[in-house]
């Protein structure tokens, strides 16, 4: 009979303990009423046994020779059974609406002040649609899960959707509950997939494809077309980061923190902020909440400013200024027309 090696016994037992520990922290969550120190003693309880097991299961296997496949099974079984459970739960979490919730007073607050985590639950609860299709992802993988004959199909699905969590809730600041959750079973879902190494080498590596290849004139002429499938697009990028980003710009968002205005009978409000976007793009934001958009032109060679703001029944005009970086850092002085009037500003950099 074929042998189990240590660790093999021990990556079994220590990821179905991680698994374990996914499930109760969900539970402690989800049931009303469990008491932390309850969870938290199952977690520790099943961590332990997944660091102990191995040891007795070895210690077995050498006094009395059993069927150490079946235990391996078993074990693994844990894995699949215990994922299946802990990710559908996520899944008809999605369904009934207990995911994605913002509190109302968050649908008051501005964009730049909501944390990445508000941001990040806003976002994919705006459309209850998606959450349902994320939701079937969720429960039909951990439905494939549970059959043998379907596990990698299972873990092909909800691999991607668990690692794309995952990142998430890296890389946008959730809470570590959740970060947690998706690392459990993150790694629970890539033991599952190693257990397939070979058959996932056979399938995507050794497979022959059907169709006739094409010839295109030898492998050089192949490989050329292949590489250049790859470097037109970095060049068409880099592009724009050489003549966007590279050169100097003024993009941001900009306090005003002084204005002078000359002109004969104008009765413009005071500027508040000034935001000079990406692809041109600018807005001007008034003292009483108005705002003028527009596209500028900025010249990092001879600081000249060129603002077409968009033609509406209150503003047809042009800005022509130049720019002067003062002093302080992130301050600048702008000094120009806008039609007739001469408006001078000075400008200190938010963002």
């Amino acid at each position: 009979m074929q042998k189990v090696s240590f660790l093999q016994k021990f990556t079994a037992c220590f990821v179905a303990s991680f698994v374990l520990t996914a499930i109760f922290l969900v539970l402690g969550r989800s049931l009303p009423g469990i008491i932390p120190e309850l969870v938290f003693g199952l977690v520790g309880l099943s961590l332990s046994i997944g660091l102990i097991y191995p040891f007795v299961w070895q210690r077995k296997e050498k006094n009395r020779p059993e069927p150490s496949l079946i235990e391996l099974a078993f074990w693994q079984s844990v894995i699949r059974y215990g994922l299946a459970f802990n990710i559908s739960i996520f899944g008809f979490k999605k369904i009934f609406g207990q995911q994605f919730i913002v509190p109302y007073f968050m649908y008051d607050e501005k964009l730049g002040s909501l944390s990445g985590e508000w941001l990040t639950w806003h976002y994919f609860g705006f459309s209850y649609p998606f959450g349902l299709i994320v939701a079937s992802f969720q429960i039909i993988g951990s439905i494939l899960l549970l059959f043998r004959q379907t596990r990698l199909m299972g873990v092909m699905l909800l691999l991607p959707v668990i690692l794309n969590i995952l990142f998430i809730n890296l890389f946008y600041g959730l809470n570590a509950g959740a970060t947690l959750q998706s690392i459990l079973l993150s790694i629970g879902l890539i033991y599952l997939l190693l257990i397939d190494y070979q058959r996932l080498v056979a399938f995507f590596l050794q497979s022959k494809d059907h169709l006739p290849g094409l010839n295109w004139g030898g492998p050089e002429v192949k490989n050329s077309i292949r590489l250049l499938m790859i470097i037109v697009p970095f060049l068409i990028t880099f592009n724009y980061y050489y003549q966007e980003d590279r050169p100097k710009n003024i993009r941001g968002t900009y306090a005003v923190q002084a204005q002078q205005e000359a002109a004969s009978g104008s009765k413009d409000p005071l500027l508040t902020k000034i935001y000079f976007d990406r692809y041109g793009n600018c807005t001007f934001l008034y003292a009483d909440a108005k705002k003028q958009d527009g596209k500028y032109v900025y010249k990092g060679d001879t600081n000249e400013l060129k603002v077409v703001f968009n033609s509406t029944e209150e503003s047809k005009d042009t800005l022509l200024a130049k720019v002067t970086p003062l002093a302080q850092n992130n301050q600048l002085k702008i000094r120009g027309t806008i039609g007739s009037s001469q408006i001078e500003l000075n400008l200190s950099k938010l963002k």
